[in-house]
């Protein structure tokens, strides 16, 4: 019970309208993500899911790194999608801080 307490005062539940205002910002990077990933796939000619899969984006949008270091730790992120989508992804991301 005290693990709960303790957990409820760190993290306080977010009001009725700052979550809704989280929950369309959310949206308006998941759509921003997901636009990025479409237009990088017809750019080299490859499925989107090539590119970044959606669990991928989903822990972009989690971590949401600011540097390309960063971008390592997302899921799905190795040295070669770096290189090739790191800089258009901190675009998105630098477009929606949190």
């Amino acid at each position: 019970f005290l693990r709960k307490d303790q957990a409820a005062a760190l993290n306080p539940p977010l009001r009725k309208k700052d979550r809704f205002i989280q929950q369309q910002q959310d949206k308006a990077l998941w759509q921003a993500l997901r636009q990025c990933r479409k237009a990088l796939a017809d750019e080299y000619g490859i499925p989107p899911f090539q590119v970044l899969s959606d669990a991928s984006l989903m822990d972009m949008m989690e971590k949401h790194p600011s540097n390309l270091s960063e971008l390592l730790d997302v899921h799905g992120i190795g040295d070669v999608k770096l290189e090739r989508f790191g800089a258009d992804f901190l675009a998105v991301l630098r477009d929606y801080p949190l």
